[in-house]
């Protein structure tokens, strides 16, 4: 990061807690999806680490509390002597720090009068169902802290978007259907079965079994279920026809899942989507509000 200092993200997954409420172990429903992910304070206390101004945006390195026991590090950036609309939470992929490859795409959206949040999330798939369904709740947590975050800082409550790439694109799935607060959701590079496929795959390079508990709670937590519900935002899907990682019929059975309303884009590209056309496409959508 240019400027500031970076400050470790600390926290402690505590996957006796979650559990002890582990719906997905069984049927989903939405419900139990809901209270499984459910923000237990509105509150949000932000601490600013670092800040600097660089051409026409200011960027500051802050950290939040996700829950009592999850502290955050996240980028915001931020236009400079403009009004500030829409807010937007930017979500990297991978299961660890991703801002890196999202930060210019957040200064040009920002310049665009956007402010946007880029929070750490980490996410362990290799450690058993109910740690990696506990950072994923984690995460989740995180995101919906993030919005709390930006209108914080600023964002008009009725302006809230989130963008993930990949991973954070399945955390958008899941905020599709549990965070009634957005009112745009881009996902890219992600689709339906993804998780299923990808969890199971890495369990055989291990040499490790493929459990019914695994499969149940891989189907549990596949982002077409959380897609195809009702939802006041509007859905923007990107994927590449070319992309290795997560196949294009893969995003477009998600899309295909999903609610309206909805707007599918597909490109003669990889899995990164990191073209201009493709940051112009999704700062459009965004912007427009």
């Amino acid at each position: 990061m240019r400027g500031g200092r970076w400050v470790r993200w600390l926290a402690r997954v505590d996957a006796d807690r979650v559990g002890a409420f582990a719906p997905y172990r069984g049927r989903w429903e939405l419900a139990g999806a809901r209270r499984f992910f459910d923000l237990a304070t509105r509150s949000v206390s932000v601490s600013v680490s670092g800040e600097h101004e660089q051409a026409g945006v200011v960027w500051r390195e802050v950290t939040f509390a996700a829950d009592p026991s999850t502290v955050v590090t996240a980028t915001v950036v931020s236009p400079l002597g403009q009004r500030v609309t829409p807010g937007a939470v930017l979500a990297h992929g991978g299961t660890d720090d991703g801002r890196r490859f999202f930060l210019s795409e957040a200064a040009a959206m920002a310049a665009g009068g956007a402010i946007v949040i880029l929070p750490v999330t980490r996410m362990r798939p290799q450690d058993g169902i109910d740690i990696f369904a506990a950072t994923v709740r984690t995460a989740v947590l995180t995101e919906r802290a993030a919005l709390d975050v930006l209108v914080e800082m600023g964002a008009p409550p009725d302006t809230l978007c989130f963008l993930g790439h990949s991973a954070g694109g399945f955390l958008g799935a899941i905020l599709a259907a549990v965070e009634p607060r957005l009112a745009r959701i881009v996902i890219f590079s992600y689709g339906a079965g993804t998780l299923i496929r990808t969890s199971l795959a890495t369990t055989l390079s291990c040499g490790g079994p493929v459990t019914n508990e695994m499969t149940c709670a891989a189907d549990w937590f596949d982002a077409a279920r959380f897609v195809a519900v009702d939802r006041r935002a509007e859905l923007l899907i990107q994927h590449g026809r070319r992309d290795r990682d997560v196949p294009v019929e893969a995003g477009r059975e998600m899309f295909d899942a999903a609610a309206q309303p909805k707007l599918w884009l597909e490109y003669d590209w990889d899995h990164g989507l990191a073209s201009q056309r493709h940051k112009d496409d999704r700062a459009k959508f965004v912007l427009k509000l």
